[in-house]
């Protein structure tokens, strides 16, 4: 990915959300395909080359993480998360630690 692309903004956004929220570095290697559009578990584990149970079991560690319970709305919540982030970057307030 190319620096300065929205494609890696978004891939830094989305690192930042998952250390908020104490992601593992595979579990944010599994919500940075799902937030690209690689929605189904076999794409992702085939891209990953984990199994999909693997990677289903990931995605369910992320959504407990997240408190979440489908991907629409664990998208949901890094959206609102990254705009949360935003407000609180322009006003010069501190970060949210994701709890």
């Amino acid at each position: 990915m190319k620096p300065n692309t929205p494609e890696a903004h978004l891939s830094e956004e989305l690192r930042r959300f998952g250390q908020r929220w104490n992601l593992t570095p595979r579990e944010r290697d599994v919500l940075n395909l799902i937030a690209l559009g690689t929605t189904r578990i076999k794409d992702v584990a085939a891209r990953l080359r984990l199994s999909p149970n693997t990677v289903n079991n990931h995605v369910n560690s992320i959504f407990a993480k997240t408190k979440t319970r489908s991907k629409s709305e664990l998208l949901t919540r890094v959206l609102l998360d990254l705009s949360t982030e935003l407000t609180r970057h322009r006003s010069g307030g501190a970060a949210s630690d994701g709890a």
